[in-house]
């Protein structure tokens, strides 16, 4: 029984480090590259493929944290943490509001919530 715990455990493990390795976004200057384990095969798209942006502070495991959401083709990407940055001196919030400039002048719907915003 406790051979069976263990090889549970081990490919649970795997499993999420494969995910965390095969998940990731790439914000290029006109593009967008997105990967998940699920599709494999990385895709790109254009700025102006972006259906919508949902901003906000999500109340999640006791904390408070900030999320920016993008929609394109019925998927939803968050690409507020985690990122980096080929210049190193330039932090994600920054690299973030250079998109969200660049996506207001596209044109492309944005939903603030602000419920969470002063506990943050």
């Amino acid at each position: 029984m406790f051979r069976i715990i263990k090889i549970c455990y081990l490919l649970i493990l795997i499993i999420a480090i494969y995910w965390g390795m095969s998940s990731y976004t790439i914000l290029y200057k006109e593009s967008i590259k997105i990967s998940s384990p699920i599709h494999y095969f990385n895709k790109t798209y254009d700025y102006s493929q972006i259906k919508s942006i949902d901003v906000g502070v999500s109340s999640a495991g006791g904390g408070y944290n900030p999320y920016y959401k993008i929609t394109i083709n019925n998927k939803t990407v968050d690409l507020f943490g985690g990122s980096i940055s080929d210049k190193v001196s330039v932090p994600s919030e920054e690299i973030l509001i250079n998109l969200d400039i660049n996506l207001k002048e596209l044109g492309i719907p944005k939903a603030i919530d602000k419920r969470n915003l002063e506990k943050f």
